[in-house]
């Protein structure tokens, strides 16, 4: 890819990406990047922007849906649950096996879907958001498992900050432990 010419993603052959990197690697730019990239296409484009908006926002005009909290987002991935379920119903109605067999007069408009911070989708500030977070994070599998599994659209593309390396120090292989520290035992008065 580090050839300086364009490339291009066929998300019929690799529907869903997992974008994750360090922080200030680059990240919300190759979201930003693909949504540019595809605005000019005949696609829906549904943004999960977790930080509040301050990515995606300014795409609002062009987008079809988009989400800035958790609340938003389990509304919208329940509505694109229920749209794949309902684009396989005409798959099966057509005997298609997914919608781009479906003749161009009845294929639905193609989903990609863009989640900036996927982590945040999973904070929990406390227990009280833990059904929520529970939800949403099974909607969000199960729109990656119809699109994969039954290719009716929507692409998924997910950038998240890679965990950090352990900052812990870690023993050395063949070291002996450290001798514990003994109390004094008390003598005679």
């Amino acid at each position: 890819m580090e050839t300086g010419k364009p490339w291009v993603v066929d998300f019929r052959t690799v529907p869903h990406w997992l974008n994750a990197g360090a922080t200030q690697s680059g990240k919300s730019n190759l979201a930003n990047a693909l949504i540019v990239g595809l605005a000019p296409q005949p696609v829906a484009l549904v943004g999960f922007d977790l930080k509040g908006g301050v990515e995606f926002t300014p795409y609002a005009p062009r987008l079809s849906a988009l989400a800035t909290n958790r609340a938003e987002c389990g509304t919208l991935l329940d509505d694109l649950v229920t749209l794949m379920t309902d684009r396989m119903g005409v798959c099966r109605m057509a005997s298609a096996r997914n919608i781009w067999q479906l003749p161009p007069t009845m294929r639905p408009v193609p989903v990609v879907v863009l989640v900036d911070e996927l982590a945040e989708l999973y904070l929990m500030a406390d227990k009280s958001e833990k059904d929520e977070i529970a939800k949403t994070s099974t909607a969000l599998l199960r729109v990656a498992q119809l699109g994969r599994g039954w290719p009716s659209s929507p692409a998924t593309t997910a950038s998240g900050t890679k965990p950090a390396p352990s900052t812990s120090p870690k023993p050395r292989p063949n070291t002996p432990p450290a001798p514990t520290p003994t109390k004094p035992r008390p003598g005679p008065t």
